[in-house]
This record gives structure tokens, C-alpha cells and sequence, in this order.
């Protein structure tokens, strides 16, 4: 992911905090460039924390389901300002949502009417959950080959727990640190991590079928099935 696009999902105050950390003397209107500058001379550092895998059998039934799920039936129409980051995407959403992502579970029974496919999500809902364990969640939501432009999430309460399905290389999950000299690596290939999806977050380029799955606690309430 280039370098400019990494900077450019930094708020304007963020960018100026990172100027601020690192000591970059200069106008604050400018503080991405000098970033961006800065950052070519000095690239930061990958940190790559350890993770623990989810077990193999929860693991293998969530990709199952993943694989024979009936995509074209449950995936977003791709509109509005969020194309760009679901370009090449299918995506649906399980919990409590407000809809811009697709199917959301409370109203599953109505939106989607093959009852084997609802049986499907709600087997899906429950391994996830005993995946997850303790952490606290209200939204699920997956993403079946995501290539997205780096994004904060800004409709989500504390943090976020992520996981990848599938055969594919590459594809790690890269976020932003407190720090402003590192980076954070995450291999999340049946290693759930743990995050701040509201600092910038991106994925690194991957070849194959890749699955995410996000679960994180969403700040709106339940709303009727939107397109977005």
C-alpha cells in the first residue's frame, strides 16, 4: 500500500500529533507532506505481534460455511462514499447494524428466505462466538476477497477483534500504533488479533480466496437493510 494513501487516512488533527511526536518543525497545513517525506527517509518499523489460532475444528465449520454460502443473495450493492473501499468486494453483516453492510442478523429470517442459508448464518453466528469467548461484540461483519484503501472505523465503540479464512498468501492486516515510529503486523490466517479500527488500517496486497470477519461493538442501532 503506498506510502501517500497510508497518510492520506490520517485525520487532519492525527497528522498533526504525528508531526508533534516526531518534532517535524514546519506549518501544520503541511504536516502530511512532511510526513510523507519524513517516512521515505525513514520508513517505520513492522512490529509483529505474537497471536494465538482459534482451533482447528471451529475453524475448518467457519470456512465451510463461508465457502457454500450463497454470495450473489447476501452480498451489498456497491454505492455511495464507501465504493471505493468495497471495490471487488462482497460483504454482509450479522447483529446489531445499522444496515449500510448488508444483512443484519435481527431481521435474518425476513431478508433472506432460504431456510437453509438461515440455518447456515446462525451456525456461523455461534462458531464465531466461540471463537470470540470473552470478547465483548454486537456486529459481525465479513468480507469475502476485500481490497480496500486504508479507512479508520468510525462507527464502532472500543475494539475491534479480526480473523481471516481461506488459502491465500499474503493479506495481513497492518494498523497504526501509539507510536509514531511503528507499524503493527498482524498475520490474522486463524489468528484472531485484537485492534483499534479507529486508527488507519489497511491489508496488504494477497493472492487467493480471502475471508475477514470483524466483530466489534456498533454505536448505532438496529435499522431497517440499506445498500451501501
Amino acid at each position: 500500500m503506498a506510502l501517500a494513501q497510508q497518510l492520506a487516512c490520517l485525520s487532519r488533527r492525527g497528522a498533526e500529533q504525528r508531526c508533534d511526536e516526531l518534532g517535524l518543525p514546519g506549518a501544520r497545513k503541511d504536516c502530511r507532506r512532511r510526513l510523507l517525506e519524513h517516512f521515505t527517509r525513514e520508513p517505520r518499523t513492522l512490529l509483529r505481534p505474537p497471536a494465538r489460532p482459534v482451533s482447528v475444528k471451529l475453524y475448518r465449520r467457519a470456512l465451510w460455511i463461508l465457502d457454500h454460502l450463497p454470495w450473489d443473495t447476501l452480498r451489498c450493492t456497491k454505492r455511495g462514499p464507501r465504493r471505493s473501499i468495497a471495490a471487488d468486494n462482497d460483504s454482509f453483516a450479522l447483529g446489531r447494524t445499522s444496515g449500510v453492510w448488508g444483512v443484519s442478523h435481527d431481521i435474518v429470517k425476513k431478508s433472506v428466505r432460504d431456510p437453509i442459508t438461515r440455518a447456515l448464518l446462525q451456525v456461523f453466528w455461534d462458531t464465531l462466538r466461540e471463537m470470540a469467548g470473552d470478547f465483548s461484540y454486537s456486529t459481525c461483519h465479513v468480507n469475502r476477497n476485500f481490497n480496500g484503501v486504508p479507512r479508520r472505523d468510525k462507527n464502532n465503540v472500543g475494539l475491534s477483534w479480526a480473523l481471516s479464512l481461506g488459502h491465500f498468501s499474503g493479506g495481513e492486516l497492518i494498523c497504526e500504533t501509539e507510536g509514531p515510529r511503528a507499524l503493527a503486523c498482524h498475520n490474522t490466517k486463524r489468528r484472531p488479533v485484537i485492534f483499534d479500527g479507529a486508527r488507519p488500517h489497511w491489508v496488504t496486497p494477497y493472492e487467493g480466496r480471502r475471508y475477514s470477519v470483524i466483530l466489534y461493538t456498533s454505536k448505532d442501532g438496529p435499522r431497517d437493510v440499506e445498500s451501501d
